[in-house]
């Protein structure tokens, strides 16, 4: 009798030990235990010699029945699914490979797309074919379709995008109203959120936000006209501190303020003004010099001070203008000698006339 309560006790002691530890499992497996998961199902793939494909979840994959090797109607293998109504399109012919999708409806609608990586709640939610994307956080890439090799990290990332391709999105809602847009670079919170155009980089906090042209490079902490960067790679133009309005014209690069340098160098392909030495040169004589100064104010060529205030002041050219001017300058001090020496020649021949004569 009294072995047999020790026996009881210790069934006792037993169940109570599996009920705890069910309870543990349970508890761990929907809070902390998604990435053991994660690692188990790539474990179970491995396993499998790539032929494989692990769900976990309510709902996911609900089209499947049993295949040899796979557990899904006509899917092909090595896809790795946690989470409620993952794929479960009602997709009869589901032939995507190699893809992960965790979270809820995550991939719901994929059907041959391969090589995605979707994490997070509706991430990827209606890619049908697209494939060679990563979608992290909460509805990330949600509306893509087709879009392939996109990179979108964070909540909302990337949201509208349907066939866009190429592109990469970092921070929350960056490059949220995107649909066909490619090649893109948006880095911050909001950056190109209503951007639509191609080819763009923008850096930054809001950077861009309302920009809808291609080929467009904004560094800014705010949604501004006037960022601290602002260019357009396909006209080879750059502005610092610029209203991006401002960049017309011919030149390359805008600057919004003051620039301190320890050394500038500048080349030109217009002719250095050394052909004002040259035997041919035609010296404008110094009355008509005088004249053309008494009617316009400033020198011939040289701008003037209306012209500077409207038009601004191209440096190289100026300084081309003013280094003729200079030589032009030398060759009338040339001439000038060379009549003072005559006159003093002069005098001192009338000089010693004088002398002679008292």
């Amino acid at each position: 009798m009294f072995k047999l309560a020790l026996v009881w006790q210790d069934s006792l002691v037993l169940i109570q030990f599996f009920n705890d530890m069910y309870n543990t499992i349970n508890f761990f497996s929907k809070n902390t235990l998604l990435t053991i998961m994660f690692l188990l199902g790539l474990t179970e793939v491995a396993l499998a010699q790539m032929t494989k494909n692990t769900d976990l979840g309510k709902g996911s994959s609900t089209t499947s029945t049993s295949v040899p090797a796979n557990k899904y109607t006509n899917h092909y293998k090595c896809n790795v699914v946690f989470g409620e109504g993952i794929a479960e399109d009602s997709k009869t012919n589901y032939k995507a490979s190699y893809n992960v999708f965790i979270g809820y409806q995550t991939g719901y609608s994929t059907t041959s797309g391969n090589d995605n990586i979707f994490v997070g709640y509706e991430s990827g939610h209606d890619n049908t074919t697209g494939g060679q994307n990563v979608f992290i956080g909460e509805r990330a890439g949600r509306s893509n379709i087709t879009g392939k090799e996109n990179t979108f990290i964070g909540q909302m990332t990337g949201y509208y995008n349907t066939t866009g391709n190429y592109n990469t999105f970092l921070g929350k809602a960056a490059g949220h109203e995107n649909k066909t847009g490619r090649h893109n670079v948006y880095i911050g919170q909001a950056a190109g959120y209503k951007s639509t155009g191609s080819y763009n980089v923008f850096l930054g906090h809001k950077a861009g936000y309302k920009e809808t042209g291609a080929y467009k490079l904004y560094i800014a902490h705010d949604d501004t006209d006037t960022p601290l960067v602002y260019g357009e790679f396909d006209k080879k133009k750059l502005g610092i501190n610029v209203k991006n309005s401002q960049l017309k014209g011919a030149h390359t690069l805008y600057v919004g303020g003051a620039i301190l340098s320890e050394g500038l160098t500048c080349k030109t392909k217009s002719a250095w003004p050394d052909y004002v030495f040259g035997k041919d040169y035609q010296l404008r004589p110094l009355e008509a010099v005088k004249a053309f100064i008494d009617t316009h104010q400033h020198l011939p060529e040289i701008p003037s001070a209306q012209q500077v205030a409207q038009q601004g002041v191209d440096v190289v050219k100026v300084e081309t203008l003013l280094l003729k001017k200079i030589e032009e300058l030398t060759l009338y001090l040339i001439q000038q000698n060379e009549q003072i020496k005559q006159l003093q020649q002069n005098n001192a021949l009338l000089a010693n006339q004088i002398k002679s004569l008292k």
